[in-house]
């Protein structure tokens, strides 16, 4: 990726950002879903927050960010949660509503964020660009596993 300025600053900080549902609920498909992955776009475009690649599953999204050093990742994540959930609230109220029990909350309080550096870049793009649901546990794998396939296979 290439270097990215501000006023004072030269920078190329990526991150690995998971959000998941509230309970985990599968609330993100067909409509909804195509409906979050345009509010999280929109929102990060607003925040000055590239976004690498990013997968939108049934109840969590991930996310590989640019984002500049003078936002905090906190706030670009608690700007993401409550801009999409308003949004997707406004749109689709009456699904969640059935699903939350009438609560507004559709993101979990909580979200995994971990800094990603040149070497493993490629490895966590892949591993978000082919991301599948996949009931059976023996199919997943982790990055140190990924890593050592790379490093056997030569990449």
């Amino acid at each position: 990726m290439a270097l990215k300025s501000g006023h004072h600053h030269v920078f190329d900080i990526s991150y690995h950002l998971v959000m998941t549902t509230k309970y985990r609920k599968p609330v993100f498909t067909g409509q909804i879903a195509e409906h979050v992955r345009a509010f999280l776009t929109q929102e990060c475009a607003r925040l000055d927050v590239d976004i690498t690649t990013g997968h939108v599953s049934p109840e969590h999204v991930h996310l590989m960010l640019t984002i500049p050093p003078t936002i905090a990742v906190s706030t670009v994540v608690g700007k993401i949660k409550a801009n999409t959930a308003r949004r997707i609230n406004k749109i689709h109220r009456k699904k969640l509503e059935e699903t939350y029990y009438g609560t507004r909350s559709i993101w979990s309080s909580g979200y995994y964020v971990a800094t990603v550096g040149a070497v493993i870049r490629e490895v966590v793009e892949a591993y978000i660009q082919n991301h599948t649901e996949q009931p059976d546990a023996g199919t997943k794998f982790s990055i140190e596993s990924e890593i050592k396939n790379l490093e056997i296979t030569g990449v």
